[in-house]
């Protein structure tokens, strides 16, 4: 066999391992053991829910409808500095992709996927009072501006191309794709200005709030409904030097959604004086005593629109260098990423990966920055035979050892078959 005839067989395997669920870091491909597959399918799920303050026990408590007691908000409460941040994100779907006839070194791909991205940056003082009420806080102004929040659901549909080029001994594989976005559900709100303080009696309230907010049609909420539409852009780039070491670089979601026109914005720009409250010491929380809605409402000014929006999403781009050690055993990788379009700091990380044999690989991986702080996760693949192949794994795996004390958790798993 010719080296050029081995280095298009190899070309072709690198292009069976780069998935629509776009070149996920920990992700075993096996490809070797099936060279003459020419396509594949498969479905995967991935979330995580990240924060430098709150939680993991808080995080599952609160989402779990679950009474929150005081020794669970303190332990939270007592990690925020003046400012705090707390993201999500979730990615299913499924896909296909086959090589290109009589093109061994090009392969189309479609999948479908649903997306969840949650955003927020708040401050200390606005955790105290919505979780303490604002007892503690009397004779005091609290800090409530500068709040962003961000939720959004949307569907994603996705065709692309993969293609590999070959010179000398390097290789590069390059894909791109495009899609088509549903939008599902949208929520934003931004808060540039704004104090709270509660006379040390009781008596009284003042409040000084600027608050933006934009939301898509409340009254055709959940999954399937269509509230907007958009599109997106995704492109990678992985340079191999033979034996040697991996470069890539990756954009992914790079896009916008446009919203239907029974969406809603307002801007509520307010000076508020309250009288009439009492405080009762029921879970430390306050209970105002207002006779009617309107007369809460008077105090607030709407400048209330009902209008199409359009969004730019959260987008990701991303950079990696992994050096190989020892070859088809083990590689040792450096990366980051960073989210536009999100209160997400850049994120550093470290992996290796080491394959046991030609069916087993895993992983470790220590990571810094993002929505949290330090984290630690293991991956794994297997090769089941017959051309099923499993991957799973976690970046945070931290969050479900010291749940009390981690502020991160997150997991993945994929099944792909090989045809």
């Amino acid at each position: 066999m010719t080296q050029r005839k081995l280095t298009l067989i190899l070309s072709g395997i690198l292009l069976m391992a780069m998935t629509p669920e776009l070149y996920a870091q920990f992700n075993f491909e096996f490809d070797k053991n099936y060279p003459d597959s020419k396509a594949e399918a498969g479905a995967f799920i991935d979330y995580f829910i990240s924060s430098d303050a709150v939680t993991v026990e808080f995080q599952n408590t609160y989402l779990n409808d679950q009474f929150i007691d005081n020794e669970l908000k303190n332990k939270s409460f007592d990690k925020m500095d003046s400012r705090s941040t707390l993201g999500s994100g979730l990615n299913g779907g499924i896909y296909f992709k086959k090589q290109i006839k009589d093109h061994t070194d090009k392969m189309w791909m479609l999948g479908i996927k649903h997306r969840q991205h949650y955003n927020s940056n708040f401050s200390k003082d606005m955790f105290g009072l919505y979780f303490y009420g604002n007892k503690p806080y009397a004779g005091k102004t609290a800090d409530i501006s500068d709040l962003n929040y961000l939720n959004l659901r949307y569907q994603q549909f996705q065709f692309g191309f993969i293609t590999t080029k070959v010179k000398d001994d390097g290789m590069w594989n390059l894909m791109s794709a495009g899609s088509f976005l549903l939008g599902q559900d949208y929520l934003e709100l931004s808060s540039d200005r704004g104090t709270f303080y509660t006379q040390p009696d009781g008596e009284y309230i003042d409040m000084d709030l600027y608050l933006e907010t934009k939301q898509s049609d409340s009254t055709n909420s959940g999954f399937g409904k269509i509230n907007g539409i958009g599109a997106s852009f995704e492109f990678m780039a992985r340079y191999t030097k033979e034996n040697k070491y991996h470069l890539q670089f990756g954009i992914k979601d790079l896009g916008f959604i446009a919203w239907n026109n029974k969406s809603t914005s307002f801007v509520v720009d307010t000076l508020y004086h309250y009288e009439g409250i009492y405080i009762e010491n029921i879970f430390d929380s306050l209970f105002l005593d207002i006779k009617g809605q309107d007369e809460f409402a008077d105090g607030f000014k709407k400048d209330k629109k009902d209008e199409g929006v359009t969004t730019m999403i959260p987008f990701t781009v991303e950079l990696s260098y992994g050096r190989i050690l020892i070859p088809e055993k083990l590689t040792v990788w450096a990366g980051g990423n960073y989210i536009f379009n999100a209160d997400y700091t850049p994120l550093f990380q470290i992996w290796g990966d080491y394959n046991f044999s030609t069916r087993i690989s895993a992983g470790v991986s220590v990571r810094y920055g993002g929505y949290a702080e330090l984290g630690a996760g293991l991956h794994a693949g297997f090769d089941l035979g017959k051309g099923y192949i499993l991957n799973l794994g976690s970046n945070y795996l931290t969050g479900y050892i010291a749940p009390s004390s981690s502020t991160a958790q997150a997991a993945n798993i994929g099944l792909r078959k090989k045809f």
